[in-house]
Formats: structure tokens, sequence, C-alpha cells
């Protein structure tokens, strides 16, 4: 690669492409194993589970959540006090039975929408079987809504004796009416606390393409496969139309109006603040939409993919995320379908700052993390009005040298300057300087907030300062432990901009769910973190040596569980200096699969695990 393709992997380096929103969020996975479908796991801990393509998320009001394990016919329980998942209804062979008697022993059909009432009643939206179904407080399954027979019919009568075609989406209000998104009606209807039915929005017809009503009465609009539903505590009603690719908002005046156009959406989720959040299963994103009408991502890199749990949510990758839930301290959990598991995304309370490898997005100092930053490490820093008001991208001078300034933004480790590969309002990436050693380091202080005090502190043997200055004036700082390695692997298009690094297969092209690497081929990956190396590394300086640095410590490539022979570890030609690029061959006994672990091992320091795929 030439030297001109650094600034797009600065791009990536970046973490995520485009603006970050103002509030930052922290990934996690909470329930399943990434890319192991199946059942089992009860009275286990959620992440020792399996699910199999979990499609929807709810919370009651102990904080316990409950998951449509779609392709299992079952609902699984993450009960909060024990911290345990259990299924709670559900035999696993999809039918209609069981209605009267306990929901474990009742049988329904890929069961998609979920909801919870304020006295704990479970709702479940059984299309195939044309019904809503409820678990009610004392764990028995009946009918909430259907006669079973396909159709349109009821408004005004009890619910039970009313035709529906396909629920796929239901929700509950604060006052405990239900909405049901009756996706093969084009019908959104509500169900009273006294059991009456109505039409909320559609007129039993589904439209592609012509969408008339926009305006006007939501009765009298046509909708197209109304998916999901959710209410705000205004009363508003938002509807995932996924015939026309929009959001659709019905507000307290019975008008309807479109409030997000084209995006492929299955799940909604509103908070008290008003906020609308969405997951666009199309491009693997979750999304914020305010009252006042700005839309920001605040997950997914645009990528299908598993990676970035412990850093944060706009570096992760999603694939094809589908419900999605906010509990009672505004922690969002997603149902991330074809990875089968269920994420979480925490909120980071501003000033904090995150600083995260700029490869695997792995947060220092994380929750179970404990990784520390390495000379010539490429690190990315998240905060909020750090660095310049759009985002610039650095290019190299003339003697080939990344620089340590960029449109007013500095960057310092304990006081040593550091290259900036790129700058902007919520993040600044840069690149550790080789002078900084484990021996070295000490901790100088800490800031209290963005754009505030240095506060000092006592010094430290193993710890570094990393401030951030914005025209002169300090943004935000942290203390980061060091080490004499960090390694991070680059997975593809981490940042969301074109043009990222990621893995290559033995003809060049990049490694992905639908592209696998041959079995005993030869693979490259990218890495930063690898520490110092022979000759020495040089700040900022664009590789182009005609002899490659090498890694001073021993580098070990384990793939499949199987140690893999490593062919060469460089640094990347090209690229700037805390860029490694390691050829490894694929062990012969690899297990193929879409999501084959990796990891890299530099000195005693283990990267976080990606996945690779291998046909």
């Amino acid at each position: 690669m030439n030297v001109k393709s650094l600034y797009f992997v600065s791009g990536l380096l970046l973490a995520c492409g485009g603006l970050a929103p103002a509030q930052l969020y922290l990934t996690s996975t909470v329930a399943g194993t990434p890319g192991t479908p199946g059942y089992g796991g009860d009275g286990s801990p959620p992440t020792s589970a399996t699910l199999a393509n979990p499609l929807c998320v709810a919370f009651d009001s102990h904080g316990d959540y409950y998951i449509s394990d779609y392709k299992n016919n079952r609902i699984r329980e993450v009960v909060a006090s024990n911290g345990a998942i259990i299924t709670v209804a559900g035999t696993g062979t999809p039918g209609f039975s069981g209605d009267g008697g306990p929901a474990v022993s009742a049988q329904f059909s890929s069961a998609t929408g979920l909801a919870v009432d304020a006295a704990g009643n479970v709702y479940i939206a059984d299309g195939p079987n044309a019904r809503v179904r409820m678990i009610d407080t004392s764990g028995n399954m009946q009918t909430f809504a259907g006669t079973g027979t396909r159709g349109y019919s009821g408004d005004g009568g009890p619910a039970v004796n009313a035709d529906l075609v396909n629920p796929v989406g239901v929700t509950v209000d604060h006052a405990g009416t239900v909405y049901i998104a009756d996706e093969g009606n084009g019908t959104v209807r509500k169900v009273t606390t006294d059991g009456v039915i109505s039409t909320v929005a559609g007129i039993n017809v589904i439209g592609f393409g012509n969408f008339p009503g926009q305006g006007g009465p939501a009765r009298s609009a046509t909708l197209g496969l109304p998916y999901a539903v959710a209410v705000d505590e205004s009363g508003n009603v938002f509807i995932a139309d996924l015939g026309s690719g929009n959001i659709e908002k019905v507000g307290l005046d019975g008008n309807i109006n479109t409030v997000v156009a084209g995006v492929s959406t299955a799940g909604l989720a509103t908070d008290p603040a008003g906020n609308l959040y969405f997951a666009n299963y199309h491009n693997s994103t979750i999304n914020q939409l305010s009252p006042y009408g700005a839309i920001v991502t605040i997950a997914g890199n645009g990528s299908n993919g598993f990676s970035g749990d412990g850093g944060p949510g706009i570096s992760a990758e999603f694939n094809a995320p589908y419900g999605i839930a906010l509990d009672s301290s505004s922690n969002i959990y997603v149902a991330d379908y074809d990875n089968q598991v269920i994420r979480m995304l925490s909120p980071v309370a501003p000033p904090q700052v995150i600083v995260a490898n700029g490869g695997s997005d792995v947060q220092y100092s994380s929750p179970g993390v404990d990784l520390p930053v390495a000379p010539g490490e490429i690190v990315t820093i998240f905060g909020t009005n750090i660095g310049a008001p759009a985002t610039t991208v650095a290019q190299p001078n003339a003697n080939g040298y990344i620089g340590t300034q960029l449109a007013g933004t500095m960057v310092t480790f304990n006081g040593i300057p550091a290259p900036v590969l790129s700058t902007g309002p919520s993040q600044v990436t840069a690149i550790a300087p080789y002078e900084l050693t484990a021996e070295s380091a000490s901790i100088r202080g800490r800031m209290s907030g963005s754009r505030g005090r240095l506060v000092p502190e006592a010094s430290s043997s193993n710890g570094a300062t990393i401030l951030v200055t914005y025209q002169g004036q300090s943004t935000a700082t942290t203390i980061v432990p060091v080490g004499d390695s960090s390694p991070g692997i680059f997975t593809l298009n981490s940042s969301g901009i074109p043009g990222g690094l990621g893995v290559l297969n033995a003809d060049g092209s990049a490694n992905s769910v639908y592209n696998a690497a041959a079995e005993s081929s030869k693979i490259t990956l990218f890495v930063t973190g690898e520490g110092q190396t022979n000759p020495g590394g040089m700040d900022g300086l664009i590789s182009t040596q005609a002899t490659l640095p090498v890694p001073q410590l021993p580098v070990t490539v384990t793939i499949g569980g199987t140690t893999a022979t490593v062919v060469s570890a460089t640094e990347a030609s090209g690229y700037v200096a805390g860029i490694m690029q390691v050829v490894v061959t694929l062990p012969s006994t690899q297990t193929t699969g879409s999501y084959v672990p990796v990891t890299v091992q530099v000195g005693d320091v283990v990267s976080p695990t990606i996945t690779i795929s291998v046909q």
C-alpha cells in the first residue's frame, strides 16, 4: 500500500466515521455466545447461554429483561436478582397450544415482538398464529388478542374476538394500553385496559411505493408492513414501516407524519426525554432521533460483524440488530440477531474521557479489561469538545512524517508530544511516543472535566498522563497504564470510513463472511500496540525503509484455538510507524466457519479476539 492510502487508514484509526454524538456509549455482550446459535445455559449467567437469533428484548419494572429467542421458539428471561437466564415460555417446538396452562409448556411459532406491562404481564406477538399471547403474573399462557383466523375485524369489541393477520410488534404505554403492529393487515391496533380493540393507523390495505395520508388522519393512511411500534411518555405513537422504509409518528391529534425516511428498522424504543431509538438492521447501526428532529448514530460502524466490546459503541460491529429496549438506568439493550447475542450500550457521563486501542477499540481499564498503552501504539481518545470543531485527518510533511500538531490539536503522553493522526470534536487519534516506556512512565495529574483544570497527583511507575489541548487550552486528560506491548487487531471498516484496514486473504482481498479465506492459506493481519522495534521506532515516520523494523517481542497468533505459523511480522510498509503487518498461515486443522476466533500475542499480552471467515 502506498503512503497516500495511510490517510484512509488514519480515518480508520479514528474508530468511527463522521462526527460522534455528544453522548458516548460503551459496548458489551450481556447474553448469548457470539456466533454460536443454540439453546442452552438455563440457570447460568446469560453470557454462558446460547440463543438462536434473538429478535426482541423487553424490560419489566424489576429490571428483569425478556428475550424472544426466535429460532428456539422460546421466551427467555434474565433475572436481575440472581443474574441467571431461564426459559419462561415455549417448548422449542413451533405450534399453538398451552393456553390456560404454564407458559413453559405452551407452544407458539417464531415469536417476534415483546412487551411487559406495569403489573408484569408479558405480551408476545405470535404472528404465525395470528394472535398476541400473554404470560400472566402466575406464569400461565393465554391469548390476549386474535382468534387465530387471519383477517381484519373486531374493532369496538373484545380483542380476543378480533381477527389479525400477522402481528409482529407489540408495546405497552404507561396507561396499560397495548399497541399491536399487524404487518399482514397494514395496521396498528390498540387494546385498552378494558380489553377493547380499535385501529390507530392504517386502512387494512398494504401499500408499496404509494403511501397516501401523510399529514392527515392516521386512520385514513396507507401503511406498508408496519413491523414495530413504540409510544413515548406524551402518547405519541411511532411505527417502523418496512414497506415504506420510514418511521411514522402518530401525534396526539391523530395525524400521521414521517419522522425518519430510508431506514430498515424492526426495533423502536423511547426514553423519558422524548428521544426515539431505532435499530437499522440493513446497515447494522443503532440510532437516536431527538424530539427536535436531529438523528445521530450512537452505535455500529455500518459494517456487519462482531467487534467492539469494551469500547465505544460507535466503533462496534453489529450484525442485523433488531429489537431494542432501555432499562431504568438508560442502558440500551440490542437484540444482535445474526450475532446470536444481546448487546448493551452503557452511557458514559460527560466529561469522562475514553482511551481505546486504535485497532481493537477496547477501552483501557474498563471492567474486565486490563490493557496497557504500549510505545508506538495508535490510540483513540473519545470525549466532548476535545478537538477541532470539524474532523480533520493528517497528511505527512515533506520529510514523510506525521506532525504533532493538527488543526490546533496537540496530544502529549507525560509531556512528550505525540503524532496526531486525526482530530474532531468528539475524538482525537494519536500515536503513543516510542520514548514512553513502562519504566519511565509517571502519572502527573488528572483533569476534572472537559476544558477543566489539571490536578496534580502522586507519581507512579507504570502509568502515563494523556493530555489533549486545542488552541493551547486543555480539553481532556486521563491516566492510562503503560506496558511493553498491548496488541489490537484492525478489523474491516472498523471506522466506517472507506479504505479501512482489515484482515486480508491470500489474494489481497478483504476477509469477510462473504469472502472467506481458504483452508491452509495465508492471511494478513494488521496490528497496533506491538511495542518497541528493531531498529527503534521513530515517532510519526511513514515506513518505507527497504528493511522494515520488526517487533522486539515475540509474536504468536492463535486461530480457532490452534497456534498458527507466523510467516512474517514487520512494520507495515507505506503506513505510519506503529502498524504491524503479520502474515500467518491458517492451521491445517482449522475449523471452518464464519466466526473463527483470532488473537495476536506480543510478549505476554494477548489482543482482544476478532473473528475471521474460513471456508
